[in-house]
């Protein structure tokens, strides 16, 4: 038996990126695997159990990272025996998903709804979840140009959370239907008409990656626009930790933010079709917006606990044990 590491696409893995692979490759060996790495892959402390060079069979596991199936048939790229997909993720640097269709929006428990029901959530809720809130943890809280700021920005109680995600990202130009931006200002345009307190929570590094190209004016004539209204737009590095707590209802397309509006108990609207989208309120027609914002007798919030546990707890890896009890599932 033998899996290939293959090239595609992160090949510098460092941080968040060399932990996940490092407890892949242990359970893998550990299964009695022959681990083969792409000559592209660059490891800071590679295994030793680890071979350079694939090795092409039908019969061998291939291990892609940050992508999904369409993709690789679209490439002609081997996906042998089976196509396994990483990716790092929230909510803290420690966690990383496994699945056998691709990341985020692509991934396998999209499609078909997993068996999140029975799943006892007490434990993460009553010991997971406040560690984290305590410690601020998020996804890049590994990354020091990336830490978010201490001082919490004011927000209304009861606010309408909009959240942005990067409009180049391919979790929205290629899952889901492009132009984020148009999308997130039509919702904006529509609550600003409604007796709603608004907060836009922009990525946070939009700012610092238009400017790069020059776009950054493109997006803040909208936002000056958005001020002069009234409406409170953040768009810097302010935590997620100090405005969830404020939040009536939180509407994302596909960004992971939404994993953290769940761990945080908000109710949330989406309209992406992400992998959360079974305890969420699935907008496909702006019109319907106010009246789901209103009546909120669709959130389940023992349901949403139950998800989000499960998510975090059982289908993510986030040590060795974890990522071994993964692998096992998905190869038996």
């Amino acid at each position: 038996m033998q899996v290939n590491l293959c090239g595609n696409r992160y090949q510098n893995l460092t941080g968040n990126w060399e932990e996940a692979y490092s407890h892949v490759i242990a359970a893998f060996d550990e299964l009695g695997y022959k681990v083969n790495a792409s000559q592209y892959l660059h490891f800071d402390n590679k295994p030793e159990c680890v071979n350079e060079g694939i090795i092409d069979s039908d019969d061998a596991i291939y291990v892609y990272n940050h992508t999904y199936m369409d993709d690789l048939r679209k490439h002609k790229y081997f996906t042998g025996q089976k196509a396994l997909f990483i990716k790092p993720t929230g909510p803290s640097p420690n966690y990383f998903t496994i699945d056998t269709e691709g990341y985020a929006a692509t991934s396998e428990i999209t499609y078909k709804e997993p068996d999140y029901k029975s799943f006892d959530s007490q434990f993460f809720f009553d010991i997971v979840v406040p560690e984290l809130i305590k410690n601020r943890e998020h996804k890049w809280s590994h990354r020091e140009e990336l830490q978010f700021n201490r001082r919490p920005a004011y927000t209304p109680r009861d606010h309408i959370l909009v959240m942005g995600q990067m409009p180049g990202d391919e979790t929205v130009t290629k899952m889901s239907f492009g132009n984020h931006w148009a999308k997130l200002c039509d919702l904006v345009n529509y609550l600003k008409k409604e007796d709603h307190p608004l907060v836009v929570k922009l990525h946070p590094t939009l700012q610092r990656e238009s400017e790069k190209d020059g776009g950054w004016n493109y997006y803040k004539n909208q936002i000056t626009q958005w001020y002069s209204e009234g409406i409170q737009v953040l768009h810097g590095f302010e935590s997620l930790y100090d405005i969830l707590p404020n939040t009536k209802v939180a509407i994302v397309e596909n960004s992971t933010a939404g994993v953290d509006c769940l761990m945080h108990q908000v109710p949330v609207i989406s309209y992406g079709y992400p992998e959360y989208h079974w305890v969420t309120k699935d907008l496909r027609h702006l019109n319907k917006l106010n009246e789901y914002i209103e009546d909120l007798s669709w959130w389940d919030k023992e349901l949403a606990n139950k998800w989000v546990s499960w998510y975090c707890m059982e289908y993510q890896c986030y040590d060795y044990s974890s990522t071994l009890k993964r692998l096992t599932q998905i190869l038996s």
